[in-house]
């Protein structure tokens, strides 16, 4: 099984080049600039609720739309 975070896919279609920095996004989303790279970078093994609530509210979207899925083949 793996889960990968969506989150710079997201950026990339909500904002395309105009991407906000990331210290931007650290006080839109109240997070750390460290936990907004991170996240962007796809290095996450764990998260709470606040974190994925506050990326949902930036993005609009629900929390099923930033991580995906792949079970085990076979």
């Amino acid at each position: 099984m793996q889960v990968t975070i969506q989150i710079a896919q997201l950026l990339d279609d909500r904002f395309g080049e105009e991407r906000p920095t990331i210290e931007h996004m650290a006080q839109e989303t109240r997070l750390s600039k460290t936990t907004v790279s991170n996240w962007i970078k796809g290095r996450v093994d764990r998260t709470d609720l606040r974190t994925i609530k506050a990326w949902c509210d930036y993005l609009n979207v629900s929390p099923g739309d930033i991580f995906h899925y792949t079970p085990n083949a076979g």
